[in-house]
Order: C-alpha cells, then structure tokens, then sequence
C-alpha cells in the first residue's frame, strides 16, 4: 500500500512538469485515482507549481496565456480551474476532512503581513494564526483548502509580471483577455453572488510599482459584483443580508487611496482608460442593480436613480466623486485632444457626470456640510457601520486635510482655462482636416479619368484614410464636451481667436528630443500636446508597404500565399524589374505603375549571441550601433529596397470581388471562368497603363 501510496505522489509531482495540455489531461484523471491523503501531500505542491510559488515566476501562465494568442491552451487552463473543475474537486474533497494547509507570512504581501504583526488585522484572520509560543509572534497562517487556494490565486495577480516578463506586455491590453481575468469574473459571480436564493459554495474570499492593466481590469469585475452584491440587500432576507450591507463601506475605504495613487501615476496615454473605466464603474452603482436583466437591452442608457440608498452612496462616497474629478483635471489638461481615444475618454467623463440630476446632488452633498469640507475630508471623523468593528478605519489609511470644492471658485477658473485647451484643440482639428481636404481634392482634379476610376475600384482603407475618418468626429465630441462642462459648471465657452491657437509662438517650440539629451525635453510632464503633435509630424513611414499589418479588408490567406510568390519572383527576375522601373518610355511608366518604388526600410531589432562594436551587414541590412550594447540591446536596422513587385493589392476583398464578376460574365458568356480571369487582367492592364498619363 505505501508503495502505491508514493506511486501516485511521485506520478503528480513528475507531471508538474508536463507540457500543459498533457498535464492537464492526466492530472484530472489521476486526482481520481488519489485518496484523501494523497490529496493532502499533493494539494500544496500543485498550488505552489500552479501560481510559481518560490520564483515568482509566470507558473502555468494563467497572466499570460490568452484566447488569441492560444485557444487550445486557454480552454483547457480555463476548464481546469473553472469553479467545478479538477482542481475545485480537490478543494471540495478536502474540505469535507477539515484539512489545514499552511502559509508562511512572508508569502504574503507586505501591507497585510505588517497588520497581522501590529495587530490591525481584519477579524478573518482571527481563527487562523499559528503563533510561536517563544517568540510569541504570528509565523503563519493555517487555512482550508479553498482559502489556500483562493489567497495563492488573490497574491498571483499582485507580480509585476509584465516588469519580470517584458513579453507578457503584450497581452495588458483591452483586447488580450487572460485566463486569469476570466477566472476572476468566473469566481465572483460564483462565490459572491447577486441572488440572495443563489447556493454559495464554501465561502472566502510594491508601493512604486503601477498595478498592470490586468490587474486594474480584475479589480472593476470586482467593484462592479460588489455593486451587484450589495444592491440585492433589499430583497434579501437571509442572514447574508448584513454582509450586503456592509459590502460597499468595506469596499470604500482601500478604494479611494488606491485609486488616486494610481490615476496619479498612471502614463498618459491610451491605456488610462483602463483606469478611468473603473473609477466610473465605482461611481455608478445603479448600473449594477439587481433587475440588471431587464436593463441588459439599454445597458448603455442607465441613468442616474434617485433612489434613497444611491443618494447615501453618494454622500459616504462624496471624496471619491469630487475629489478624483479634481485630481484628474489636470492630467486631461495635458492629454492631446486631437487624438480620437483621448477624446473619447474625455467624452466618457463628461457623459457619466452630466447624468441628470447627479451634478445637482453632488453640488448639494457638498453644501450639507457648510463648507466645512475638512471635518468631512478627515477620515479621523468618519463614522460607519463598519467602524464599529475595527477593522475598517480610516485612520490607518492616508489622504490629504484640504479639501478641494467640485463647485468652487478654484474649480471654475480650472474649468475655464480647460475649456479654452479644448477650444483650441476643437479649432486645430478643424484646421487639420479643411487643410487634408484640400489638399485631397487638389491631388484627386490632378487624376485623368481613367486613374480616378481605378482608385475608386482599387482604393484601400490606408492609415490616411482611417485617421482622416477619425479626426472628422473629433470636433462635434469636443463641442458636446465644452457644452456640457460650462452647463455643469456655469463656464462660459471661450471664444478663441486665431492668435491665440499660434502653435509657432515661443512657448510651443518644437523639442528636438534625443537620447543623449541631459536637458528638461526628456520630461514628459511639461510637453504641451502640440509639441507632441509638430514632433510626431516629422516621423516619416520607413517600413516596406508589403510588410504592414494584415488589414481588416484583406484576406489573410491569400496575402501570405502572394507575399511569399512576389518573394520568389523578385529574387528570380530582380534585374528584370529593376531594369524595367529605369526606363523613360511606355514600358518604365506601367512598370512604375506595377512596382513599388526603391525606399530605405528602417527598423529597430535585437542582436542575439553576440556583442557588436561596428556596423555590420546581413544581407543587404545594415544595423546601426554606435558603441558596444550589451545582449538584447536594440538597433536600428537599415535595407535598402529595389524597385519589387508586390501582389498584395490581390489579396484585397475589393479585388476578389472585381475578379469574381468578371468570372460569373466570363462563365455565362463562354461557359468558363478562364476567359473571365482573362479579361479581368487585360481591363487592369488597361487602366494601368491610361493611368500612366
């Protein structure tokens, strides 16, 4: 028996080691094989190889793995660790034994392992120490299987993994969803659930490094659950209704320090809205109600209720509403609104606090207290139901003693000086797209007919072309937003005249940014956004247009299959073309119609097992570097490209359905698709060469 007992905990233990597909698969069946105490010596090692427990490691990559970049890997992690999968059974099993695992304190994170030795630990943790009796110090934490899972899974998203793994970056994005994120929403709508008749399964639930946007995502499925959680409390009448009640005071006081240290430091750029996102889910609890189904199909629309217990919400939680809007001012100042996700997230605030009859009861909250904003401000003076206990007070936590009025005269002059940089903005874009217009309707008078006609068929959705159908919405959004904060405020929209939008005039001067530059230019904070606009102006395209991202109107397939065949011809006939793309007659103008012309390809790429101290050619690229880099360091790479033939261009869903009519004429006019084929290429011909005119 002990040899079959060791059998199968050395079989665990080797499978830990597995590619994850076969680990998964064998490991669900072999914990049905285990007995109870072989799942009490296995559980901590599964655990500890699950979250990379001892290395802080990437572990079975459940921050990095994604349904994009591994479907089959993503759906088998997600399966294993769903809320009834194998490794919840193990939990479940083991919970039936009231079995304790255990859990040294420096495995926690610094703020709760300093509280438990201070003594300002919440009541949780009361039933779960293991003190030293010499010492007479807590060393550990003793728990059940379900706690010791859940706390492993809580510190796992605390990493910085996306400052240990730099590649992991790429899945911190909107788009790129982890199965840890999915995790996260999967287990609070099990474990912390809306319906007060749902069953609840066994329950539980670095201070200058930025949290990753993952992070900050797990945290608004939490903020928007607990809304959920806690706005059920009136039809509840089980004795879980007291943790409802409690839910968003409990919520309140870590929140708020939390969020204004990070809105503070996060970058500005497009992934601030992350951070925005969730300071509006917080401010909006009547999104989150219990009738959310009925709801669901104008989801969008859900406005401001007046019910009692919103407006209570609004005066315990009043710091969070006025005080992050006036903390956050000054960052959207500094933000460049001729760019449409800036605009968007400035569309975004003024939409949700232009709520009707959420400005009159913000302004009316701060008035209640008779302009003794102090007392208010003061977390020494708050008093809640959740004070009593001890364990939620806010005199442990940090803010400031002034406090700023959301209606106040100060607020009013920085709503003033706003409105006149979105003006400015406003009339910039403008003047951007009448000058693109222009210059678009005098290129296209200059085409013959024959040119216009084969633009019109062949025209692609190019960067300019998307950018100029982006920076149209730009103005109405930014003339809505003006309108909409001088109506809250009582600001007049400021009429600016032309000099005043002078970007040439001293303060505006373009920086010459550079690497090697010791001055303040580096410091982003004092960069107007149209310095970064007339610098971001002189950044010319230096990338092969063969190269560029598969567009949404292209047929991935085909535009590999046609990449590699233009590859093979222009290395076959390469002195062909060339000599082709030179001539001054008929012939050199089609082919300058055909080809794509030479450039300079410039990119930046990471040398690998070596250390270069000059230029050096792979080739035909040469790579740049002025001293010694040391392994993995960047350099810009430069390829002269010659006059090559592309047939991208084929790969269009335009092109394909150009060549598909001519196929359907072609089989009902000679009963093959051959001879429509041909026609085709003989009308493209065609066109390119009057297009040569």
């Amino acid at each position: 028996m002990t040899q079959y007992y060791d059998k199968n905990v050395n079989r665990v233990l080797e499978l830990l080691n597995y590619p994850i597909l076969e680990r998964c698969n064998e490991l669900k069946i072999l914990f049905n094989e285990c007995n109870i105490h072989e799942l009490q010596d296995i559980f901590p090692n599964v655990v500890q190889s699950v979250f990379g427990i001892g290395n802080r490691g990437i572990g079975w990559g459940l921050r990095t793995t994604t349904k994009k970049n591994a479907p089959q890997f993503f759906d088998t992690l997600f399966e294993f660790f769903a809320p009834m999968g194998p490794i919840f059974q193990i939990c479940y099993r083991l919970l039936n034994d009231a079995i304790k695992f255990e859990i040294n304190l420096d495995q926690l994170p610094h703020k709760i392992n300093e509280m438990i030795q201070t003594g300002q630990y919440s009541i949780f943790y009361a039933d779960l120490f293991n003190v030293d009796t010499f010492r007479r110090q807590v060393i550990s934490l003793s728990l059940n299987a379900f706690d010791y899972y859940i706390l492993h899974f809580c510190i796992y998203a605390t990493f910085p993994l996306h400052k240990m793994y730099p590649a992991a970056l790429q899945v911190h994005n909107e788009h790129m969803k982890t199965v840890y994120f999915f995790l996260t929403a999967e287990y609070l709508c099990n474990f912390l659930p809306c319906r007060p008749d749902s069953v609840v399964m066994p329950p539980n639930i670095c201070p200058t490094d930025l949290p990753s946007s993952e992070f900050i995502r797990v945290v608004r499925i939490l903020i928007k659950q607990t809304h959920s959680f806690a706005n059920s409390a009136y039809i509840d009448e089980t004795p879980m209704v007291t943790l409802r009640k409690l839910a968003q005071p409990m919520m309140r006081v870590p929140f708020y320090p939390f969020l204004k240290s990070t809105m503070g430091r996060w970058p500005l750029d497009s992934s601030f809205s992350v951070v925005l996102e969730l300071w509006l889910s917080y401010i909006q609890p009547w999104r989150y109600g219990f009738d959310w189904q009925l709801q669901k199909s104008n989801e969008n629309n859900i406005e401001f209720s007046s019910d009692n217990r919103y407006q209570t919400f609004i005066l315990d939680n009043l710091i969070i509403y006025t005080q992050i809007f006036v903390h956050i001012l000054p960052r959207f100042e500094r933000l460049d609104f001729t760019s449409l996700p800036n605009v968007i997230m400035l569309h975004r605030l003024v939409k949700v606090f232009n709520q009707t009859g959420l400005p009159v009861k913000l302004l009316q909250a701060e008035q209640s207290f008779g302009g003794n904003y102090l007392k208010y401000d003061s977390p020494r003076k708050q008093n809640t139901a959740a004070n009593s206990t001890g364990s939620y007070e806010w005199d442990n936590l940090h803010y400031d003693d002034g406090y700023t009025p959301m209606f106040g005269d100060a607020m009013q002059n920085t709503i003033t000086k706003f409105l006149k940089t979105i003006c400015i903005a406003r009339d910039q874009v403008i003047k951007e797209i009448i000058a693109k217009t222009e210059e678009n309707e005098e290129r296209y008078k200059s085409f013959g007919i024959f040119k216009r006609i084969f633009n019109k068929i062949f025209e692609e959705m190019s960067c300019d072309v998307q950018k100029m159908k982006e920076c149209n919405k730009i103005p109405d959004i930014l003339e809505s937003a003006m309108n909409t904060l001088g109506g809250m405020f009582n600001v007049d929209v400021p009429d600016i005249s032309g000099e005043e939008i002078d970007t040439s005039s001293p303060n505006c001067t373009q920086a010459n940014f550079s690497l090697y530059d010791d001055s303040n230019y580096l410091d982003v904070s004092h960069i107007s956004p149209f310095q970064m606009m007339n610098n971001l102006a002189n950044i010319k395209a230096s990338v092969d247009p063969a190269l560029l991202p598969i567009q949404t109107y292209e047929c991935a397939f085909l535009v590999r299959l046609l990449h590699r065949l233009s590859c093979k011809m222009n290395e076959k006939f390469h002195q062909e073309i060339e000599a082709l793309w030179y001539r001054s007659d008929i012939k050199g103008k089609l082919a300058r119609r055909i080809f794509y012309g030479p450039m300079t390809a410039q990119w930046f790429d990471k040398p690998y097992g070596k250390l270069y101290s000059k230029p050096f050619k792979i080739s035909m690229i040469t790579c740049f570097m002025g001293s010694i880099f040391p392994l993995g360091e960047s350099a810009l790479c430069e390829q002269q490209l010659p006059p090559r033939l592309s047939l991208r261009y084929f790969a269009s869903y335009q092109c394909l359905f150009f060549v598909a009519i001519f196929c359907i004429i072609g089989y009902i006019k000679c009963h093959t698709v051959i001879i429509g084929v041909i026609t085709a290429i003989m009308v493209l011909l065609t066109f390119l060469y009057m297009c040569s005119f």
